[in-house]
């Protein structure tokens, strides 16, 4: 007899939980932005405030995440990409790249940078799945030259992700950037990503 009020109950609590999730707010539009510094001084930029940051602590920077709702700012720095971009400065020497006559097109593809952010979006895709590439520029950071590729990744469920990735050649380092964010909020969430990436540069040694 009771199995009625039992089912009742659980289906209330089924409903309540679906409303919680669907309700749920967005990502939070900063107003205002706060400055990030590696201890190691190997990246700084800024960040939004209000969102949450994890990791970014220690002495030697390896990455963080800045994040709000759905929506990511993934900040990373490794050495492998870099060895390859003094590989690739090398043989650009070698063929001429710097040579004022060749071709601005071609120099800007062959570049260091770009052929370092071609190893970005392979890793991009392992950790995301194939990306839509929508465009990818040479852009200037704190860092130089600075290649940015826009995109955007079909989700599991049917969704969609947009977002940016970034590449950036420091001392010692590459420097790798990617926002995420589902696509309903791209519009708002865009103007953010680019005043973050824009900030990008050489951070303080914190002593």
């Amino acid at each position: 007899m009771m199995r009625a009020p039992r089912i009742a109950l659980v289906a209330a609590a089924l409903s309540a939980g679906i409303l919680v999730a669907s309700g749920c707010g967005g990502p939070a539009i900063p107003s205002s932005y706060g400055s990030f510094n590696a201890k190691d001084g190997v990246v700084a930029c800024k960040f939004p405030e209000g969102w949450t940051r994890n990791g970014g602590g220690a002495a030697k920077f390896h990455g963080c995440a800045f994040e709000s709702g759905s929506a990511r700012i993934r900040l990373m720095a490794d050495i492998s990409g870099s060895a390859v971009g003094d590989i690739a400065k090398s043989a650009g020497a070698m063929a001429g790249l710097d040579n004022a006559d060749i071709d601005p097109e071609l120099a800007e593809e062959l570049a260091p940078v770009a052929q370092v952010h071609e190893m970005s979006l392979v890793q991009a895709e392992e950790d995301l799945g194939e990306l839509d590439v929508i465009a990818t520029e040479t852009i200037q950071t704190g860092f130089g030259d600075t290649r940015r590729s826009e995109f955007t990744v079909a989700g599991s469920l049917g969704g969609q992700t947009h977002g940016y990735l970034v590449t950036a050649l420091g001392h010692d380092k590459r420097i790798r950037v990617v926002c995420t964010c589902p696509e309903k909020f791209w519009t708002q969430l865009k103007p953010v990503f680019d005043e973050v990436i824009g900030s990008l540069e050489r951070g303080q040694v914190e002593r």
